[in-house]
């Protein structure tokens, strides 16, 4: 082949070649036999000029000083140069990427071969593909979802914080892994391996969705509500090169809707209490209304009169009953009354251990100071913690019940304000509660027990906070239990005004009864007319605006209403006092309900009522309602 038609060749390249007569180091002062038009085309330099730049400044003048030393030392060496990509700069300043080297053939020791090949296109492709790398490292770093990602054979390549974070796992340790080993997963019923789902992806190239009802075991064992997506990834000459997983923890998610659920249902439930405790209180106003009339006939002598009693006494705790599923109802809120704690004690005791193997040690002095607190609700804490242990003494045992008066500081070991307080103790002799458990004892749904709830210590501490009071437990297993109740206590007051219920008062008078249940009309009717009054009766408050009126313009009105807060579809007694007293601003009107906590039960007198009773009552309570706001419009506690 002609070197004319080598020349063409050699001319035609995008490759610059370059011999040298000498090493090409500047105090050599090389000489060029041969170079290609490459060489002027990617530098810029004729063939002279270039060899001046050598001799003037090695390489330096075309490449990063760094890399002028790197080529300057392996010439020195006598080492050839093979292919360092490097940076240099054209006649124009401009830099290109280019692979360098400077070979010596091997049997012409007195010529070099300088071998420049421009690589910018591929060097610029890759600083974009590296760019587009790094954004998308920190987009997947930065995004609230998990992201892991695999090869094709199922090995994790890369998995962002956030999947970290999840999974437990971190980036170093899980490179290369099966994607199963790294994200394990459960069905949430079954408590059985969910499959490993990568197959079908890679097969059917479409993505898999995780169901509802799955959960991610984590390095450390934790589990995980998840919800993911496994989509393939795809090139674009259509090929499956790997697979991504999206997923994100939907834990806490799920507990707030599952507690959403429950308040809507807790909602329902209280609506129905609410309902049913209603009801109910309307039941025993016929009940309890029928028993005190029977008992108020009875010789106190007579064998049937213990028989009515204790049914009365019975009706009574069912009162209680329907109170703390109104209290329930109302979402806890207590309704705070004056108390006497010494009753609250003895009643709740005698009433739970009656029939138990375990025996009562009581040390109640009779100074206690009365309590500002909801009867009910703290008749529950009592009763929880009886019943707690009686069944921690199966076989029975002493329960000792202690009560004192203190005056709290600023102890810090106690999180209460300084004030005046109960100190209520109630100690068993039984299994005691391990350290394990203690801290978890006030815990709702937590219970030793299997049959228990594990709701009656974590009510009991609801109430007690609601109180503005603290509850505490000292327990040793084998050696028994002591809960210790503080209740905020009225300091100095011990006598506790009690309505005035076993004393029967007679009067005389016109009484108008609106309820809507002819239940409670006949037995209300029956006690107002056994205690001398003359009865009239209204359905609904339209009805009873119209007695009252017709009978005020007569010459015999009613001397007092007796009116039902709400009466379903028609006008309650809020509504009665409000229209008649613009017009007749002396009635006397007592209200009536079985929602004692009910804010109008205790601003009754800013409505216009004289009195209040609440269902259910019996004899001797209406009877002294009714006669005091009859007679001279006291009113009645």
């Amino acid at each position: 082949m002609s070197s004319e038609i080598i020349r063409m060749i050699v001319d035609d390249l995008n490759t610059a070649i370059v011999i040298f007569s000498q090493v090409p180091l500047h105090q050599n002062n090389p000489s060029i036999s041969f170079s290609n038009a490459a060489l002027k085309n990617l530098t810029g330099y004729t063939e002279t000029e270039f060899a001046q730049c050598l001799v003037s400044g090695l390489f330096g003048d075309l490449t990063d000083p760094r890399d002028a030393l790197l080529i300057e030392h392996r010439l020195r060496e006598g080492e050839p140069v093979h292919e360092i990509e490097i940076q240099l700069r054209g006649k124009d300043c401009m830099p290109f990427w280019a692979t360098l080297s400077i070979l010596q053939p091997e049997h012409h020791p007195d010529a070099w071969v300088l071998v420049i090949r421009d690589i910018s296109s591929r060097k610029w492709a890759e600083e974009r593909l590296e760019r587009e790398n790094q954004r998308l490292a920190v987009t997947l770093r930065s995004i609230g979802d998990g992201v892991i990602t695999v090869d094709t054979q199922g090995h994790v390549e890369f998995i962002n914080r956030q999947g970290e974070w999840i999974t437990g796992y971190h980036q170093a340790d899980v490179a290369g892994k099966p994607l199963g080993q790294v994200f394990y997963t459960i069905d949430e019923k079954t408590r059985q391996t969910r499959e490993n789902p990568l197959n079908k992806v890679f097969k059917t190239a479409k993505s898999v969705e995780f169901k509802d009802g799955v959960l991610l075991v984590t390095a450390n064992g934790d589990e995980r509500k998840i919800r993911a997506n496994l989509s393939p990834i795809i090139n674009h000459q259509d090929r499956i090169i790997g697979a991504v997983l999206a997923f994100s923890d939907i834990s806490d998610a799920s507990k707030l809707e599952q507690e959403l659920q429950k308040s809507q249902r807790m909602e329902s439930i209280s609506l129905l209490a609410g309902g049913i405790a209603h009801d109910f209180n309307n039941i025993l106003t016929g009940i309890l209304g029928n028993l005190s009339m029977a008992t108020s006939q009875c010789d106190p002598q007579n064998a049937l009169f213990h028989f009515l009693k204790s049914a009365e006494n019975a009706s009574i705790r069912a009162k209680d009953l329907t109170y703390q599923l109104l209290t329930f109802s109302k979402g806890g809120v207590p309704t705070k009354e004056k108390a006497s704690i010494y009753n609250l004690l003895s009643e709740s005791a005698g009433f739970i251990l009656s029939g138990s193997k375990c025996r009562l040690r009581n040390d109640l002095p009779d100074d206690l100071w009365a309590a500002l607190v909801d009867e009910g609700q703290i008749s529950q804490v009592i009763n929880n913690l009886i019943i707690n242990a009686v069944h921690a003494m199966p076989d029975g045992g002493t329960i000792t019940i202690s009560a004192e008066n203190v005056v709290v500081g600023d102890e810090p070991s106690l999180p209460l304000e300084p004030g005046a307080f109960s100190k209520i103790t109630i100690a068993d002799e039984g299994v005691g509660i391990s350290v394990e458990n203690m801290v978890r004892i006030f815990d709702p749904y937590f219970s030793t027990r299997k049959s228990g709830s594990g709701l009656g210590l974590a009510t009991s501490y609801s109430i007690v906070k609601n109180h503005g009071g603290h509850i505490e437990v000292d327990s040793e297993v084998g050696r028994g239990s002591t809960f210790t109740l503080y209740l905020p206590a009225m300091q100095g007051e011990v006598e506790v005004a009690a309505r005035q219920n076993s004393i029967i008062h007679r009067g005389h008078g016109r009484v108008l009864v609106m309820d809507d249940e002819s239940m409670i009309q006949q037995i209300v009717g029956d006690m107002l007319k056994h205690l001398g009054y003359e009865v009239d009766f209204a359905e609904n408050g339209d009805e009873a605006i119209e007695k009252y009126t017709d009978a005020k313009a007569s010459a015999v009105p009613f001397d007092v209403m007796i009116l039902d807060m709400t009466v379903p579809g028609g006008k309650g007694a809020k509504e009665v006092v409000a229209e008649l007293l613009p017009t007749h601003p002396d009635v006397k009107a007592v209200l009536a309900s079985g929602y004692i906590d009910n804010p109008m039960m205790k601003a009754y007198r800013t409505h216009g009522f004289r009195g209040t009773i609440t269902k259910p009552f019996n004899i001797a309570e209406i009877s002294w309602v009714v006669k005091t706001v009859v007679e001279e419009g006291k009113e009645a506690f």
